[in-house]
């Protein structure tokens, strides 16, 4: 039902019991009346016993047309009731409607553009991964560089961790080097990214964990649309979704 124009004056001072008894009662209200007719109807056809206050003397002429313009009246009145019923719930409705929207432009960024703040946290974890990566990378690079200079001291690599209180050792393929009871080895980023990222994630619904559907990540990390294959854009994924 379109929204009218004008609230009725009771579309907000009503309770929802109150709202839902307009029609009820009203509906009660014709079915009484219709009733009251049925019942006099068969009294003056002899159809039925009369009973206290329906004797044939108390249904005259007048009085038999008195119940059935009172129910005619109250049948009428059942549309007007459903009416007014559906005129209330409907102003209501848009009076709700406006407070969800209220709502969400009270909470949403610079009316409906979240996208700012997103932008600033998704750039500040890419900078934060990015330093972790850099700080596992420097790590690594110094057991290459100490391996290869054990190397070049003729210390021969070997398979496995050496330990010992005078040990000097590195590995086939560059993986670790021990000093003395200390083995240093190389790390991945990726895992320990991937820990952090999962032990916040777990905290969530487990719909944040998942890619979104038809898109997934290249080898180089950037996304792509899973059916053309064309690179998107994240930062441009944000602003439109936020």
């Amino acid at each position: 039902m379109p929204a009218t124009e004008t609230a009725p004056p009771d579309a907000h001072a009503l309770t929802d019991a109150e709202v839902d008894a307009i029609v009820t009662d009203a509906q009660t209200e014709a079915n009484d009346a219709a009733k009251a007719v049925k019942t006099a109807e068969q009294i003056l056809r002899g159809e039925m016993l009369p009973v206290t206050g329906w004797t044939l003397d108390d249904l005259t002429p007048a009085r038999f047309a008195e119940l059935r313009a009172a129910a005619e009246h109250a049948a009428l009145k059942v549309p007007a009731a459903v009416r007014r019923q559906a005129e209330i719930r409907d102003a209501r409705m848009q009076a709700r409607h406006a407070e969800i929207k209220a709502m969400i432009r009270a909470e949403a960024a610079s009316d409906l553009n979240g996208a700012p703040e997103l932008l600033s946290a998704y750039d500040a974890f890419e900078a934060s991964a990015r330093g972790l990566a850099e700080a596992v990378a420097a790590h690594n690079g110094r057991i290459v560089k100490w391996g290869r200079q054990m190397g070049a001291a003729g210390i021969s690599p070997i398979q496995g961790e050496g330990r010992a209180l005078d040990a000097l050792a590195h590995m086939v393929g560059g993986e670790n080097v021990t000093i003395g009871q200390k083995v240093y080895r190389k790390m991945r980023a990726g895992t320990l990214l991937a820990v952090a990222l999962h032990r916040v994630l777990a905290a969530y619904p487990r719909e944040m964990r998942l890619y979104n559907v038809g898109q997934e990540l290249a080898h180089d990390g950037e996304m792509h649309d899973r059916s053309s294959g064309e690179a998107l854009d994240v930062h441009a994924l944000i602003r439109r979704d936020a």
